[in-house]
């Protein structure tokens, strides 16, 4: 079969005469039926002005054949790239290839019967040999090639356009270039995620926010359903940027809505809730954290003690970071427990959680209190106030602040 359709493409011949002295022209179908017969012999004048007809409608296709991909294929690049996408276009560009080759075949069609009258539907079968059709089969193979060549030329500039994108952004630190070589990339090749990234950092360092953050909600468009590392701090930034072209409340709200878009893990949930319990509180709109961490709390399976350990950690930290002492001082004591029951696993983390719990009994007054922790957490007391529940001030991750 895949060689009857090799050589229905690369067969270029569109009329012959049997041994018997009958006509048949070719028409557009590929496969059975692709002759038109005539039993009569059709004078040489006749038959080139046929042709010449024919050549007149495959000049019209063979636009169709080359510029339907080339138009598909510039709109295809501003969309989502994904399965659906892709087939939704596959689709569209074998349908108008399909509806011109049969508005074609059936002006052929008429034009046949209107000069030569009724024919008979056979196979083309021209009487060449094989020698030929070889021929024919390498001639139509090598052109294939050629467009593939021509193809990857068109996409090679692609890496060199990105590297430079990359060169200028982290290196150069050239912004305006970057961002007019992004324009250039995005107007010729697909939309890429690391362009986007690149170009958001480019913009945010010339104060242009918006563009920023523009930038990041098409990654998030772009990106899979699951969870990267990267994903989250590009969310961080995400959220810094909207509250500099709106408010804290928005950022919350266009945080929230990204990340439940995808499929997460319960450790992702957990590092998504972190980073959003501090920006909330650095922006004193801390309501509704510890709830929150309540009901990831209740989602973790009984007997996964590790996750419920690391993530009533985290509750506990947040409730020292909102001025909450007394809650954080219950959850360290749960915590304190379990621990020192389980030094082997927890022997780092018991250290550690001493100190919290002494900065805690601190903020309540309880000096006793907190010194006993203090010793018991055997940390230098010339190191022990680096211990203390504490964040830095967000910033934009992954460019040189100091410009």
């Amino acid at each position: 079969m895949l060689k009857k359709i090799l050589y229905a493409i690369s067969n270029p011949i569109l009329y012959y005469t049997t041994k018997t002295g009958n006509s048949v022209f070719r028409n557009y179908c590929l496969l059975k039926n692709s002759g038109c017969l005539y039993k009569t012999h059709i004078p040489k004048q006749n038959v080139g002005k046929t042709l010449e007809f024919r050549f007149e409608l495959d000049k019209h296709l063979k636009k169709i054949y080359i510029f339907t991909p080339i138009i598909l294929y510039l709109i295809f690049i501003h969309k989502e790239i994904n399965f659906g996408n892709l087939f939704l276009f596959e689709f569209l560009w074998l349908l108008i290839i399909c509806t011109a080759k049969i508005i074609a075949s059936s002006i052929y069609s008429r034009h046949l019967i209107k000069t030569f009258g009724k024919y008979k539907l056979i196979r083309f079968k021209p009487p060449i040999s094989k020698e030929k059709k070889k021929n024919y089969n390498k001639i139509f193979i090598s052109r294939t090639i050629a467009v593939c060549i021509l193809i990857g030329l068109f996409f090679m500039p692609a890496l060199f356009i990105q590297k430079s994108i990359k060169t200028s952004v982290e290196k150069k630190e050239q912004y305006t270039k970057a961002i007019k070589l992004s324009k250039i990339y995005f107007a010729l090749y697909p939309q890429n995620i690391e362009i986007y990234d690149l170009v958001a950092k480019a913009k945010y360092m010339q104060k242009d926010f918006k563009g920023a953050l523009n930038n990041y909600k098409k990654m998030f468009a772009l990106s899979g359903k699951n969870f990267s590392q990267d994903d989250i701090v590009k969310l961080g930034n995400m959220m810094y940027l909207q509250k500099l072209v709106s408010n804290a409340n928005e950022a919350v709200d266009l945080f929230n809505e990204i990340s439940t878009r995808k499929n997460t893990t319960l450790d992702d949930m957990s590092k998504l809730l972190w980073i959003k319990s501090i920006f909330k509180i650095e922006n004193n709109i801390a309501d509704g954290i510890l709830q929150e961490y309540d009901s990831l709390i209740a989602a973790i399976d009984k007997k996964d003690t590790k996750t419920h350990f690391y993530i009533t950690s985290d509750k506990a930290y947040i409730a020292y970071l909102m001025g909450e002492y007394t809650q954080a001082i219950v959850l360290y004591n749960e915590l304190i427990d379990i621990a020192e029951a389980n030094k082997t696993e927890f022997s780092n983390e018991l250290m550690t959680l001493y100190a919290e719990r002494g900065f805690a009994r601190r903020q309540i007054s309880d000096y006793d209190g907190a010194d006993e922790d203090f010793t018991n957490s055997q940390i230098s007391r010339w190191e022990i106030s680096k211990y203390e529940p504490k964040y830095s001030k967000q910033v934009f991750v992954g460019v040189n602040q100091t410009n």
